[in-house]
């Protein structure tokens, strides 16, 4: 009797710590997967994207697979980007700080995903005299964000939001197209494909544009914007310009001259892509808040191409903001082919 109330609570002791081994190990087991799954979804849920352009920040969190219905009801949020384009532009992304993102989206996304104007490879920044941006961006912004970080040039995420947009919209896109965005400067990205692009900083080009330079007599290289040839001829110096100095231009002739000159910059790109690249280009698609000023007839007889405006009376059609576009090409990065530079790195750091 009293060997059988010696043996049977040990027993149990020992199967009760077996059954526990067995359920810690369970448990365990599912801890590690419902993490990965759950870090994965969690990835994959709230984005915050931005688009850092060289006037305005346009920012908002967005998941994969955005609906037209969704789209619609996203409200874009709009800030001064001009005291951000420095050496402080990591602290935009640090929950310790205060900044206008931060005010509005601290808490509320896993992934920060942006764009920002001027050259960036392998999501390093190339460093100029006037913006003192860290070279190593993406490295400064994850270390203080707290949460994985991309970087991409801003022209390069608007042209994979556009081809998100015209998938929406079930249009097809003539390859090769050229991409170009009208803002404060112009960016522009050769999409050879869906997943193969090149980004061109056209600053740095060592051509002549001799098409656009005989439609832009008169317009010096630099201005009160101080935006070098040839964004100042294509980008929001040209308006500045026209005012200033051609007050009796009325609203269709200063259309119909930036049209001529966005053709005229096109036919250089044809030439350059032939040559560097042996490229015919069969599409453009154009966007930015520029954009609003280019007729697509008028480019389609001058060029002989397919012309896509994505400019904000196209998307107001379907009741969507124009800044929406940039935002599309930051949701998905880990999923995409890193974009190729041109002209290449080392070309752009030797031309100072």
């Amino acid at each position: 009797m009293s060997s059988k109330h010696h043996f049977k609570p040990c027993y149990c002791k020992y199967n009760l710590q077996k059954t526990m081994y067995k359920l810690a190990l369970l448990l365990a087991c599912i801890a590690f997967t419902g993490c990965s799954d759950s870090q994965k979804t969690k990835y994959d849920s709230k984005i915050l994207c931005a688009d850092i352009g060289a006037t305005r920040i346009k920012a908002q969190v967005l998941h994969p697979d955005m609906t037209l219905s969704e789209l619609q009801r996203t409200n874009i949020f709009h800030f001064p980007s001009n005291s951000w384009l420095n050496e402080r532009l990591p602290l935009l992304f640090s929950p310790q700080e205060n900044s206008c993102l931060m005010q509005q989206f601290r808490g509320s996304y896993d992934v920060i995903s942006f764009g920002i104007t001027g050259p960036v490879a392998d999501e390093k920044y190339y460093v100029n005299s006037e913006r003192k941006i860290p070279r190593n961006l993406k490295q400064k912004c994850t270390e203080l964000a707290g949460c994985p970080v991309f970087v991409e040039n801003d022209a390069i995420v608007w042209a994979r939001g556009a081809l998100v947009w015209q998938n929406l919209m079930s249009k097809k896109v003539q390859y090769p197209c050229l991409a170009i965005t009208l803002g404060t400067g112009a960016g522009i990205v050769l999409l050879r494909s869906p997943d193969d692009m090149v980004g061109i900083e056209i600053y740095f080009l060592d051509i002549s544009f001799s098409h656009l330079k005989k439609v832009t007599s008169g317009q010096p290289d630099y201005n009160e914007l101080n935006m070098p040839w040839p964004h100042n001829a294509i980008g929001e110096a040209f308006f500045v310009w026209a005012r200033n100095e051609h007050p009796e231009w009325d609203d269709a002739r200063i259309q119909l001259t930036y049209n001529e000159r966005i053709a005229a910059f096109v036919e250089d790109m044809q030439e350059l892509l032939q040559q560097q690249f042996q490229i015919q280009l069969k599409s453009v698609m154009i966007g930015g808040g520029n954009s609003r000023y280019t007729s697509s007839r008028y480019l389609k007889s001058k060029l002989s191409k397919q012309i896509m405006l994505l400019n904000a009376q196209h998307l107001a059609k379907h009741k969507v903001s124009s800044d929406i576009i940039a935002l599309l090409g930051c949701i998905h990065p880990p999923e995409y082919k890193k974009a190729s530079l041109f002209p290449s790195w080392d070309d752009i750091s030797r031309k100072k």
